[in-house]
């Protein structure tokens, strides 16, 4: 069977977790860099910050 190469991209969401952060802003924050990266195009990463009232 040949192989066919099939181009493979990635877009990713980043954010750091704190000690005030519960399960539901740490996985907004990230779900929000996620589609920023989206709609950047393939190949993207966003990085979103904690607010700084959270460090």
């Amino acid at each position: 069977m040949p192989q066919s190469k099939q181009p493979v991209t990635i877009s990713l969401g980043l954010t750091q977790a704190n000690d005030n952060d519960d399960a539901d802003s740490l996985f907004k924050r990230v779900d929000d860099a996620l589609y920023q990266a989206k709609s950047k195009g393939k190949n993207c990463v966003v990085i979103s910050e904690p607010p700084i009232e959270n460090l």
